[in-house]
């Protein structure tokens, strides 16, 4: 799992639009490395290469978590689980619809 994603649902969870997570996010860093840690998922972090990707990627969207989780998927040649529409247009992007 990305920590672009971890972060995006760590800021959705604190605007109170994501209730389900929130428990996780009370118990701190140790929630978040349990969840993890649980779930089977191993963390990907963010590179200095997915950065400069993300700057290069066409404009199809414009949130700056997607942006960058599209850019790590390419360089790390992952498939990216969505359902965002605009995913399909970033060709090289493998492309799972959730």
């Amino acid at each position: 799992m990305s920590v672009i994603g971890l972060w995006e649902l760590a800021d959705k969870a604190s605007k109170g639009k994501l209730p389900e997570f929130e428990p996780v996010m009370r118990h701190g860093p140790e929630g978040l490395e349990n969840a993890l840690r649980e779930s089977g998922f191993q963390l990907l972090p963010v590179e200095v290469a997915h950065v400069a990707l993300a700057y290069r990627l066409p404009l199809h969207h414009r949130d700056p978590f997607d942006r960058l989780m599209i850019a790590q998927a390419m360089i790390e040649d992952l498939t990216l689980i969505s359902r965002d529409g605009a995913f399909p247009l970033y060709a090289g992007l493998k492309y799972l619809p959730a």
